[in-house]
């Protein structure tokens, strides 16, 4: 575990008290001793110290210090993964949350196998226990907001009207490439990632009359969540290296 996540209401004149989950894994597992520092960030992306200054049976108490961090002007992404069955979307949130998404709002769209259930609010805890430990295993400075699963129709209710929004398909429907698209400053991008069968025709109209921009996924067939990931890592990794562009 590179970091502790540490819910930012808990924290009571710089000390926390872990329950008991925790304390298995960091006493039982890790096991972590009185003194020991590890690195810490609550449910705001603040960072922290953490010292643990006592253990008792199932209670850890930490003292915690904030951490100044380099701020940076960042770009906020959310990620539209549709509704993928079985675990593959637990995969994507695992992924998404790794590489410091957002925001994560799954969508069922014409095409999903998987569809939007009772079982939602379960499936939403799920999910957010899934991220948790992926923030604490890679170290992410980003807590991912994971929303509840919303229909197609309601999609662009739920992104900013000043986002760059784009939809990575299977056929070259492109105007511009993902660099043109990004060449440009927005204050958020959305990534709609459709499921195993694909967009519907719909879908890409609907988005289109929405100014979305579509993007090629390339002629190889990817799986659904392999294609979230390849869009998220292309998307990151332009961002990331905007500012050493040269032109020709």
């Amino acid at each position: 575990m590179k970091q502790l996540l540490i819910p930012s209401d808990k924290i009571i004149k710089n000390t926390i008290t872990l329950n008991k989950e925790i304390y298995h894994y960091l006493i039982n597992v890790r096991r972590y001793s009185i003194g020991q520092e590890l690195k810490g960030i609550d449910d705001k992306d603040q960072e922290y110290s953490l010292i643990i200054q006592d253990i008792r049976e199932g209670e850890v108490q930490l003292s915690i210090h904030k951490l100044d961090k380099n701020k940076t002007n960042t770009t906020n992404i959310i990620l539209v993964p549709f509704l993928l069955k079985g675990k593959k979307l637990e995969d994507v949130i695992r992924h998404a949350t790794e590489m410091g998404i957002n925001i994560i709002q799954p969508v069922e769209g014409r095409y999903c196998i998987a569809k939007i259930s009772d079982k939602e609010e379960s499936k939403l805890k799920r999910w957010q226990k899934i991220s948790i430990e992926a923030v604490q295993q890679s170290g992410s400075s980003k807590v991912p907001t994971i929303r509840q699963t919303i229909k197609f129709s309601q999609l662009n209710e739920h992104i900013p009207d000043n986002y760059l929004k784009l939809f990575f398909h299977q056929e070259p429907l492109e105007q511009e490439s993902l660099h043109s698209y990004l060449s440009q400053s927005y204050p958020g991008i959305a990534l709609i990632i459709g499921p195993e069968g694909g967009l519907a025709a719909e879908e890409v109209n609907e988005m289109r009359s929405w100014n979305y921009k579509p993007v090629f996924l390339g002629s190889n067939i990817l799986r659904a969540e392999t294609a979230s990931l390849y869009a998220t890592a292309a998307v990151k990794t332009i961002i990331q290296e905007k500012s050493s562009w040269k032109t020709l």
